[in-house]
């Protein structure tokens, strides 16, 4: 009865992904990286390892319940793991702005980059990436940060 009434977007991912030849395979529950954008009112669906070669190396679904006035919302964190131990000093974190032509109503029109970059130059490289800012005009907002 519980498996027939679980979100299933894990899942859904997983064999999605596999689909266009990504490895993917679901992990075990209780894993820390499901603490990773964990927040009140929000729950971890848990994590998709990722086996191949590339720079994401597990993925963390969260979910937000509908609420009275709200539809549920759903996030995807990527887990790029690295050697090199940041302190707090250097830690990054930038998101994008969406520009509308008019304000709420309007039609997206271009995406800046703001936030705590550090002095590291990847705002500046991401805001010349068309691909990237295309990817935030059609998706939402994006955000990148060191944990």
């Amino acid at each position: 009865m519980r498996e027939k009434l679980r979100d299933k977007t894990r899942d859904t991912l997983a064999e999605r992904l596999n689909t266009i030849g990504v490895t993917a395979t679901l992990s075990e529950r209780g894993r820390p990286e499901e603490k990773v954008g964990n927040r009140r009112f929000r729950r971890s669906l848990g994590i998709i390892d990722i086996a191949d070669e590339g720079l994401v190396k597990w993925i963390n679904i969260i979910k937000q319940d509908r609420q009275k006035d709200s539809p549920p919302r759903w996030w995807v964190y990527l887990g790029v793991p690295g050697d090199m131990q940041i302190p707090e000093s250097r830690s990054v974190n930038i998101r994008t702005k969406r520009k509308k032509s008019f304000p709420l109503f309007g039609k997206i029109v271009g995406v800046t980059w703001k936030g705590q970059d550090r002095n590291h130059g990847l705002a500046k490289k991401l805001s010349d990436d068309v691909e990237t800012d295309n990817l935030a005009i059609s998706i939402g907002n994006i955000r990148v940060q060191t944990l």
